[in-house]
């Protein structure tokens, strides 16, 4: 088979010639064109960009006002006490934002001990009350925002020191680990005029307690063992309004010590329950409205008190010893299934103890699946009518619904609350 072909194979000088001049041409053309699609690449891009730029201007965020980003920032500040300098790091817009909140820096974190930090917030939070938390060398920065602090809580206690504006002193151990004696001597009315909430929380017993301590009206303690912390609840009782007892070991010979509470409407007491312990604090509360006991089965034999007639609301983790009428409008309920029944026939059959009910609600805690349906079943068939007061049926119930807390709230500068500032 041969092949055969239209055109010769060979190409003469003159026609060379004229295809060297073509593929110049189309080179060219080809660079031309390579150069065109580099620019309109780059046109794409910019254009890109701009567009993203455009579209980032119509973004909801774009659209707040300063007051709106303002309640914002401030609110992420109550937070996070270092996310104002976070803020400042996202454009120069945000940044002048928040640099004109002075309320957004009066949180100081001096944990860390860097001084720095604890300048910048001094000098951007202009005149604002101070909340701080300190590490174990807090003494280094109270020499920067002590004048204006309103909130502090440090690990260690404090010797020396005049706080005129401080309203809220929470003093924790570092750790649970047997500390050395809590020296209190300089927590007196002259070193602290205006304190009026205290939280001791310390590993150790308290020594060295002044004579007059500030007109405390709330106080929280959370102690190891008996020795000192009563006298500290006697000093401070005429103004107390809420106390918060944990204590987390008895003493082998407690004295029984007697101190009334004239004014007190809140407390909550918690501790190891030991039958052959008698205590060694009672409480007089002719104004108790509010009583809590702490998450032990037993009742905590740490404190005795007088009388409960007075309360309206309570939260028991074991029957009621109520067996008179009662002022009582909520009571929650934390029972083994065993004593559901025992409940139901003193209390249920009538509203002679509990004429005023309106809440009762019972934790099923570490109930099983089983335990929980035949408790709500034991419920379900009482006839709750008689309780004319009553808003509904009583929940079993995983968390409380009902909120009980301090009718006087600690709270300092601003009405802030101070639930937060607690060391790590």
């Amino acid at each position: 088979m041969s092949l055969q072909f239209d055109q010769p194979c060979t190409v003469g000088i003159g026609q060379t010639a004229s295809i060297k001049e073509e593929m110049a041409f189309l080179e060219m053309e080809l660079d031309d064109a390579v150069r065109a699609m580099e620019l309109a690449q780059l046109r794409v891009a910019q254009l890109t960009k701009e567009l993203e730029l455009r579209r980032s201007l119509l973004a909801p965020i774009r659209r707040l006002n300063v007051d709106v980003l303002s309640s914002i920032f401030l609110c992420a500040a109550e937070t996070d006490e270092m996310t104002p300098l976070r803020i400042g790091l996202v454009c120069r817009y945000w940044r002048t934002v928040i640099l004109n909140i002075p309320r957004a820096w009066r949180f100081v974190d001096a944990k860390h001990n860097n001084r720095g930090i604890c300048e910048i917030y001094h000098e951007r939070s202009k005149q604002c009350k101070l909340h701080a938390t300190g590490g174990q060398n807090w003494m280094e920065f109270l020499g920067v925002v002590g004048r204006r602090l309103c909130c502090l809580t440090i690990p260690v206690i404090m010797f020396n020191v005049i706080l005129p504006m401080l309203t809220h002193l929470c003093l924790s151990s570092p750790s649970e680990d047997f500390m050395p004696p809590a020296n209190l001597s300089n927590l007196t009315p002259y070193a602290f005029p205006v304190l009026k909430h205290l939280e001791l929380h310390i590993g150790s017993y308290f020594a060295w307690i002044p004579r007059d301590l500030p007109p405390l009206r709330t106080l929280t303690v959370t102690v190891y063992d008996a020795q000192g912390w009563p006298t500290i609840i006697s000093k401070c009782a005429s103004s107390l309004k809420s106390l918060t007892i944990t204590v987390k070991t008895y003493i082998e010979s407690p004295v029984l010590v007697d101190t009334n509470l004239p004014n007190l409407t809140y407390l909550k007491i918690s501790g190891p329950y030991e039958s052959g312990n008698h205590g060694y604090l009672r409480l007089l509360t002719p104004s108790l409205t509010t009583y809590l006991e702490g998450d032990e089965y037993d009742p905590p034999a740490i404190v005795h008190y007088d009388s409960l007639d007075s309360i309206k609301h309570a939260r028991f983790y074991r029957i009621p010893p109520f067996q008179t009428p009662t002022q009582l409008r909520t009571v929650q309920l934390t029972l083994e299934l065993e004593e559901y029944d025992q409940f139901l026939d003193t209390f249920a059959r009538n509203n002679m103890i509990l004429p005023h009910l309106e809440f009762l609600e019972f934790q099923h805690g570490w109930m099983s699946s089983a335990e929980i349906a035949e408790a709500r079943r034991i419920l379900q068939a009482w006839d709750w009518t008689v309780f004319e007061r009553l808003v509904h049926p009583p929940r079993l119930t995983q968390r409380w619904t009902v909120d009980l807390r301090a009718e006087d709230p600690p709270l300092c500068g601003e009405n802030l609350p101070c639930t937060r500032w607690r060391l790590p």
